[in-house]
C-alpha cells in the first residue's frame, strides 16, 4: 500500500469525522453515573480490608474526596456557569 493511498483514506476518515454535526449538550436530568475508576477505587478498598483485616482511614477518606469532588465537577459542569467560565478560558 502506497503513501499516496494511505493519504486519501486519512483525508476521507478526517473529512467524514469532521463533517458530521455535533449534538448540542443535554442540560436535563442525567443521573451520576459510577465510572470505572470509582469502582476499581471502592473495589480495591474492599479488597485490602479484607485481606489486611483492618480499615484503612486515609484510603477511605481519600476515596471519599475523590468521589465528592467528581460529583460537584459533574453537577457544575452542566451550569450556565461553567459555559461562561469555559468561554472565558478559550479566549
Amino acid at each position: 500500500m502506497g503513501g499516496h493511498e494511505m493519504s486519501g483514506w486519512r483525508t476521507m476518515i478526517i473529512t467524514r469525522v469532521a463533517s458530521k454535526p455535533t449534538p448540542a449538550p443535554s442540560r436535563g436530568a442525567n443521573p451520576i453515573r459510577v465510572r470505572s475508576r470509582e469502582f476499581l477505587a471502592a473495589i480495591l478498598l474492599i479488597a485490602k480490608c479484607l485481606v489486611s483485616g483492618s480499615f484503612d482511614r486515609w484510603f477511605a477518606a481519600g476515596f471519599a474526596a475523590f468521589a465528592v469532588a467528581n460529583v460537584a465537577i459533574s453537577l457544575g459542569a452542566k451550569t450556565r456557569v461553567w459555559d461562561h467560565f469555559a468561554a472565558f478560558l478559550l479566549r
